[in-house]
């Protein structure tokens, strides 16, 4: 399955916009918050992850799915968890090699990694996606997948 960076940042949007209970206000402050969200297809089943510090709550679900066969369950994640997930973003070598720069870049978790992160602090916001071959054999990278609970490694 190939989906063009476009259509995963109009989802991130949205996903984003909807987990608003009331619309932001000129005396409100806006919101913190940081997602990471994980896709890769691998010998058959499909693993989504996503990981988000909203506001200072920290939250992981991963969801597997092969053939008719669908779970999702929550891991546990603490706020320093999720910091040095993020972290290492900036810190590993493979993520700032492999950054999308083109927005029509069609994305295959079936050959890669692929890593979206969206962020707002205050009135900055930034959207990121990365797209790591599935043959990466980095230690820091799979050191990073197994932090963020990647069952297959």
């Amino acid at each position: 399955m190939k989906l063009p960076l476009s259509f995963l940042s109009a989802f991130l949007s949205v996903c984003l916009a909807c987990s608003c209970a009331e619309p932001e206000s000129a005396d409100k402050p806006s919101r913190n918050l940081f997602v990471i969200d994980y896709a890769h297809e691998s010998n058959g089943t499909f693993y989504h992850a996503t990981l988000s510090l909203i506001e200072g709550q920290p939250k992981a679900t991963w969801t597997t799915s092969r053939s008719d066969t669908k779970s999702s369950k929550q891991m546990p994640i603490t706020e320093a968890q999720f910091r040095e997930i993020w972290d290492d973003l900036n810190d590993i070598t493979v993520f700032s090699q492999n950054a999308v720069r083109d927005p029509a870049q069609k994305l295959d978790p079936k050959t890669n990694h692929i890593i979206a992160v969206i962020f707002q602090v205050g009135e900055q916001k930034g959207l990121q996606t990365y797209m790591i071959p599935a043959g990466e054999k980095s230690q820091q990278f799979t050191t990073w997948l197994a932090k963020i609970g990647f069952p297959e490694k």
